[in-house]
């Protein structure tokens, strides 16, 4: 009912805006990760936003993997064509994610289609900002409706991403017919890969990673119903020992645990979680979503990585 009000405050439009705001970090960088950094500048920030001036922000790319990809002189043999969304977190803090699945995908003979960037806007819609959310669903319609007509998959590698073409836009745009066919088109790259599997098609010559790895299923990802197809993938590997340490939400919680008035609260959330990944014998952590993957990592002192990018890793002539 609270996400439905419209009601929101001056420091929930800092969040409800991420996509625009990591575009323009993305844009002014360096610059923007020195001053993330300036423990002068955190000051000032937290007060305009109520981000926790202790809480590390991601390292933001001029180079975005849009444009990585759009300007790639090699081109990949022809095979089935899919879209790839890499989402804002890909695109602008982390390319070696979207090269890492646009990898595995030609490795098993698709083609990667990855359209013109913007953001779904899963981040205006919990804070009640109906109409830009709506707003957001809508620009994203006009790329992906007349890719969905065309029957192709829309695949993403962030659960939120994901979660926002496949339940939110139907949702707040009920009459659309583009919004029901992105939904119905709309795939998790983990749970495509894994069915290819199960129909004898995914190329399993793995080079082995002698790696125990303790695996955390992102909340959004959990609603959907997904989640252990990246430990089962991840077990195709010799040598991978995936071990599922799910004990709840990381703490998290989208911006929730940017706040500095949830600092605490976030961290005794996430405490058994972190707790376990600091067990003798695991060598890193595993997770879909960049804002868990943030928090694991801040919260254990451990690795953490995104599970394509170990199947990426384990193909030959993947990067070492």
């Amino acid at each position: 009912a609270e996400a439905e009000t419209g009601a929101v405050t001056w420091q929930d439009q800092f969040y409800c805006r991420i996509g625009t705001l990591f575009q323009a970090a993305s844009l002014t960088a360096p610059l923007s990760n020195r001053l993330f950094n300036w423990p002068l500048a955190r000051i000032p920030m937290e007060w305009v936003s109520g981000m926790d001036r202790e809480r590390k922000r991601p390292r933001f790319h001029r180079d975005t993997f849009l444009r990585q990809y759009r300007r790639r002189t090699s081109s990949p043999a022809p095979g089935r064509t899919v879209v790839y969304y890499p989402g804002c977190y890909a695109n602008f803090t982390d390319p070696a994610l979207g090269w890492a699945v646009v990898g595995v995908l030609e490795r098993n003979g698709f083609q990667a289609l990855v359209p013109k960037h913007l953001c779904c806007g899963v981040a205006s819609f919990p804070y009640g900002a109906v109409e830009l959310a709506r707003h957001y669903a809508r620009q994203a319609l006009n790329i992906f409706g007349p890719l969905a007509r065309e029957r192709y998959p829309i695949l993403v590698s962030c659960p939120s991403c994901g979660l926002a073409l496949e339940r939110d836009f139907p949702h707040l745009l009920p009459e659309s017919e583009d919004a029901r066919l992105v939904a119905g088109q709309t795939v998790d790259v983990s749970d495509f890969l894994w069915a290819l599997h199960q129909r004898g098609e995914l190329d399993t010559a793995f080079d082995p990673l002698d790696l125990r790895a303790g695996y955390h299923t992102p909340c959004h990802l959990r609603v959907r119903g997904l989640g252990p197809e990246n430990l089962q993938l991840l077990e195709l590997v010799p040598g991978m020992e995936p071990v599922d340490i799910d004990r709840g939400c990381c703490g998290l919680a989208g911006s929730f645990g940017m706040r500095r008035e949830h600092r605490e609260e976030s961290q005794e959330i996430g405490r058994y979680l972190f707790q376990e990944l600091q067990a003798p014998g695991y060598n890193l952590g595993i997770t879909n979503c960049a804002g868990c993957e943030m928090q694991m990592r801040a919260g254990s002192g451990q690795d953490v990585v995104h599970p394509i990018k170990l199947l990426w890793r384990a193909y030959p002539q993947g990067p070492a």
